[in-house]
């Protein structure tokens, strides 16, 4: 609980940092590279855990998040200021901000975008193992094959959006392509998985760059912790609601097609909803 709230705080409050010190038009570029945090601190966090534990025992890992911890209050109270862009917004309170009803459909971005992502990193290992005959290791890594190929385009991605000045259709692309890719997951087995996985991956890395800048766009940088604050809430609730969903569609169906289907229907209502924005 206390990890959770904590946790809260930086999510919502670092992202609105980042606002600050960028135009709209840098906006994009900032957020790709800020985007490699989450896919980085996963494919290196996972195996290391792993690892300390059968090592050291099982209370490593949770001392070792002690230190990172520690050092990143260290760090934060050192170099984080306030960004010259802080409090030259148009003039809106809190409360008009939580009801921009813009926000909360990128709020519902990234639901459906942490639906699809999360439940395939959650289960890709536990579905080719048992439907695909792989061993744990090489299941984990092609899982992890995801998270590699976004670490590499994100930060394009956001460069592209700045140059385009066109994140939403970048978005809508995003979340269609990665419907193509979970359909064509659900029906490639053995080493042709890779492939279906990296195209997911690339295709993935669309929408956090496009989807992370448009809170400033829309709310203004001092007031975008609102909208950070409204994502937030969306992507944990898709996190916490999808992967028992999926857990328990593999339970009634025992399918590996049917999961995958089902990851790729949060991509599909994921394209939906950044269709409907009104923005560019």
């Amino acid at each position: 609980l206390i990890l959770g709230i904590g946790g809260a705080f930086i999510a919502t409050n670092t992202p609105a940092l980042i606002a600050q010190w960028f135009a709209s038009k840098e906006l994009g570029r900032a957020m790709g590279i800020y985007g490699i945090n989450m896919p980085f601190a996963t494919v290196v966090a996972f195996p290391s855990a792993s690892v300390f534990m059968l090592a050291y025992g099982w209370r490593f890992p949770f001392y070792v998040s002690l230190a990172v911890g520690i050092t990143a209050v260290a760090v934060f109270v050192v170099v984080v200021r306030e960004g010259p862009f802080a409090g030259h917004e148009r003039k809106a309170s809190a409360r008009q901000a939580i009801g921009n009803f813009e926000i909360w459909k990128v709020g519902f971005i990234w639901l459906f975008f942490n639906a699809a992502t999360l439940s395939f990193t959650t289960w890709a290992p536990k579905l080719f193992e048992t439907y695909r005959g792989m061993n744990e290791v090489y299941a984990s890594f092609l899982a992890s094959l995801l998270m590699w190929a976004a670490i590499l385009c994100e930060p394009f991605y956001g460069w592209l959006s700045d140059r385009t000045r066109r994140r939403r259709p970048l978005a809508v692309t995003g979340f269609l392509l990665m419907t193509l890719a979970f359909i064509a997951l659900a029906y490639t087995s053995n080493l042709a998985l890779a492939v279906p996985i990296l195209a997911l991956g690339v295709m993935a890395a669309m929408v956090p760059p496009t989807a992370s800048a448009l809170p400033a766009e829309i709310l203004g940088p001092t007031l975008s912790s609102v909208g950070f604050g409204i994502t937030g809430i969306g992507g944990n609730l898709g996190a916490a609601s999808a992967q028992p969903l999926v857990g328990f569609l593999l339970d009634v169906t025992e399918s590996y097609t049917f999961c995958l289907l089902g990851m790729a229907s949060f991509s599909a209502i994921g394209a939906l909803v950044a269709y409907t924005l009104k923005t560019n």
